[in-house]
């Protein structure tokens, strides 16, 4: 003969079946995988003094964030009012970097940026997916969404001048580096500056670039 469930139990029973469907529902969705830190590489690739003794480079830098909208409101401000240029976004990090050209592990800068909780958030918010407006598509309802993906959508802004001492050439060479990185394009946050000098005053600078054709309004000289 079976005995039947004691009261305590019954009831044990029911708040364990009442509270399991509430403990499934209330957990988290893992958070979305962002880079905790940008990483920006700049090489000396050829210079007149590079391996002598007192061929010597720094570099001061910001690097920054903003989003689209902001970027396309001040590209529009430049053409209008003329004007030079403008240090837009926030500011992640400034600082400064020097070493010795005499070796080739001085030829190399690598600035490491880790990213606050407020940055991380903001890349964590980054549309997934972009509208493609056209003039078949360019209802009020998805110009509405383009310009909210426009205002969620980051990109870094990196302004340094780059200091060359050049032992050979026995000057020091003056290079501004301001470059645009979308975070959708590059999501790693990783980026790379080359740079060759020619001459007394030749040099040429190549670097990661935004490849959404979208961004065509820059802040690149």
């Amino acid at each position: 003969m079976k005995r039947p469930l004691s009261l305590a139990v019954m009831i044990w029973v029911l708040l364990v079946a009442f509270s399991l469907p509430r403990m499934v529902a209330a957990d988290p969705e893992p958070p979305t995988q962002v880079p905790r830190s940008a990483t920006v590489q700049i090489l000396l690739l050829k210079a007149p003094g590079l391996n002598m003794r007192n061929s010597k480079w720094e570099i001061a830098y910001e690097f920054r964030i903003t989003n689209e909208m902001s970027l396309w409101e001040a590209a529009k401000r430049r053409r209008l009012n003329g004007s030079g240029e403008e240090r837009i976004g926030n500011l992640i990090k400034q600082g400064t970097f020097a070493k010795s050209l005499e070796s080739q592990t001085g030829q190399k800068l690598v600035l490491q940026i880790p990213f606050t909780a407020a940055v991380l958030e903001k890349l964590r918010n980054q549309p997934a997916s972009r509208i493609n407006l056209t003039a078949a598509t360019s209802t009020p309802e998805n110009i509405k969404l383009n310009d909210e993906q426009e205002a969620k959508s980051q990109v870094f802004l990196f302004y340094a001048i780059v200091s060359v001492h050049d032992a050979r050439l026995n000057k020091t060479i003056t290079i501004p580096v301001n470059r645009e990185w979308d975070f959708m394009n590059f999501p790693d946050a990783s980026f790379e500056v080359k740079i060759e000098i020619t001459g007394p005053d030749s040099f040429t600078v190549n670097s990661s670039r935004i490849k959404n054709p979208k961004n065509t309004l820059t802040i690149v000289k």
